[in-house]
């Protein structure tokens, strides 16, 4: 049986003339007067994100839709909630005019008392200790009820990862204009005992044994020394080419103030950057960080390491001959700055972070080096459909050092390859025909400064599985600040991103395209075929 649908279209309809009206605290405030509110209507909402562009601004003369009308209406909304008027109500009275095709709108509001917060009441937390809870609050008792502030309180505690669920309300009192705050939280699970044995292409077989908890708290032994917010980690590992040891703790809100203070502890031996040398890595670090306004953070460490070279045979790198039997000791300052937006950590949909960081390594500080070592790192993501949760992710880094006579040694240099940046490359092996020694083979000896750019398609395949498609593009180069991208590689692939007990193991399969030429002899150095990549992690 054929159905034929007839459809009448009729005339389009625009937006007419836009007026605001009940608007009484516009007489004595100038953010409430007409034409304040009427730039709220016509601009994007202030909560970037929060509505599709081609419905977040509601202008004259435009195509009118029932869904930017809405739109405009809860921005109005929104904007007196930041004011502490939780009752207001906005009508939207249409007026059609059907000779010119314009849609009149008018704007009713009854804007209610201003209300402030008279107490907070937290409930759900079992674990969690109440002030770990109010210290995430972005307002608190005395303060005027800002409904914006309220998503971002909510937004921070979901942020901890302390909880499953999270709701902030607010609740009438006694009090003629207070509201109380009702914290709604579930607890979540936050500590893991974990061990086993694994595969990886950067560190091939490898054992390990790991306790962390995300909320843990020294001074509770009755709570199984959890609910205070700290963050505790030690790691053991053992495999076929490397072995590590790493302990970490963070007290994130020192004497209760915003003030987050930590130290961490490692020794990791490392053989697999080649198969004729290794290299021990022992050090402590302490660190203060800070929000310091918004979503941005600021960091400042202090590191004391030991590195030595061991091993070496006569087939190594002339680089890595150079440092045998000649430990180097690093003390270094790294101050950095991170804004983060993103959505969600395992699988982002939208948002972005930046991170700037400068270490200073000697010059003052003690040491066996002078360098100064500068890197930008940012991401950004989009969701392009909701269907499937179709996702694009851009990712670059660039960063360059300066200093110690332009002879750094070559583990403290930038590498790229591998399953954390170009994937379509062995570990380490990107690099300008200059940061390889040919003398005894091909072998990469690093550079200081790089670049890399990374273009990853994502769509959702199960609730923990996500299919991938990804571009790098990427250089190092020998000398401090070239940023020469005729000797740059890059390369295209596949994968999957599969979640397991939080974190996203990736498996991925790159294909080389540009590849680097040994001058000299016109071969290429690092090329080989399709590249096999496993890893754990969140990569940034």
């Amino acid at each position: 049986m054929e159905v034929i649908f007839k459809l009448k279209e009729g005339r389009r309809y625009t937006i007419g003339a836009l007026d605001i009206s009940g608007n009484k605290l516009g007489a004595t405030n100038p953010v409430f007067t007409t034409e304040a509110l009427q730039q709220v209507v016509t601009s994007p909402s202030l909560r970037r994100g929060a509505y599709r562009p081609e419905v977040d601004r509601f202008i004259t003369g435009e195509a009118f839709a029932t869904v930017a009308l809405d739109a405009a209406t809860e921005k109005l909304r929104e904007y007196y909630g930041q004011m502490g008027y939780q009752n207001i109500q906005v009508e939207a009275l249409r007026a059609p005019n059907f000779q010119t095709g314009a849609i009149a709108v008018t704007f009713k509001i009854q804007e209610g008392e201003r209300f402030t917060v008279r107490s907070l009441d937290i409930q759900g937390n079992t674990k969690t200790r109440s002030t770990v809870i109010a210290r995430e609050l972005a307002l608190s008792p005395g303060e005027v009820f800002d409904l914006a502030r309220v998503r971002v309180s909510e937004a921070r505690l979901r942020s901890t990862q302390f909880f499953k669920e999270v709701r902030l309300v607010p609740v009438p009192s006694p009090v003629p204009n207070q509201s109380d705050l009702r914290v709604i939280v579930e607890e979540g699970s936050t500590g893991s005992v974990s061990f086993g044995a694994g595969y990886s292409t950067v560190e091939q077989l490898v054992g390990f044994v790991e306790y962390s908890e995300g909320n843990f708290d020294f001074t509770n032994p009755e709570g199984w020394y959890r609910g205070g917010g700290q963050k505790f980690r030690v790691k053991l590992q053992a495999g076929s080419v490397s072995n590590a040891f790493e302990h970490s703790f963070e007290e994130p809100a020192l004497w209760e103030r915003e003030l987050a203070v930590g130290y961490k502890i490692e020794r990791r031996y490392t053989g697999y950057s080649s198969a004729n040398y290794n290299v021990v890595n022992e050090g402590v670090g302490v660190y203060v960080r800070r929000r310091l306004f918004g979503n941005v953070e600021g960091r400042i460490a202090y590191d004391l390491r030991r590195v030595s070279v061991g091993d070496v045979t006569p087939t190594a790198p002339l680089d890595v001959q150079a440092e045998d039997g000649h430990p180097k000791t690093i003390s270094s300052v790294t101050l950095s700055l991170t804004q983060d937006t993103r959505d969600e950590f395992n699988f982002p949909t939208k948002g972005s972070r930046l991170s700037l960081s400068e270490e200073i390594a000697g010059n003052g500080l003690g040491g066996s080096l002078d360098y100064f070592r500068t890197e930008l790192r940012t991401g950004k993501w989009f969701l392009l459909s909701q269907t499937a949760e179709q996702t694009l992710g851009l990712i670059g880094r660039v960063g360059t050092i300066a200093g110690s006579g332009g002879n750094l040694p070559f583990y403290e240099r930038f590498y790229l390859g591998g399953a954390y940046d170009m994937r379509g490359f062995d570990y380490n092996d990107v690099g300008a025909a200059s940061t390889w020694d040919t003398t005894n083979g091909n072998q990469p000896v690093g550079g200081l400064t790089y670049g890399y750019l990374s273009a990853e398609y994502t769509i959702k395949a199960a609730d923990n599985l996500r299919l991938a498609a990804f571009y790098d593009y990427g250089f190092v180069n020998k000398e401090a600040a070239r940023f020469s991208l005729s000797e740059a590689n890059s390369d295209v692939g596949v994968g999957l991103r599969i979640l397991l007990g939080g974190a996203v193991m990736r498996l991925d399969f790159g294909f080389p395209l540009q590849t680097t030429i040994n001058p000299a002899t016109g071969a290429e150095l690092n090329t080989g075929g399709m590249k096999f990549n496993f890893s754990f992690g969140t990569v940034f």
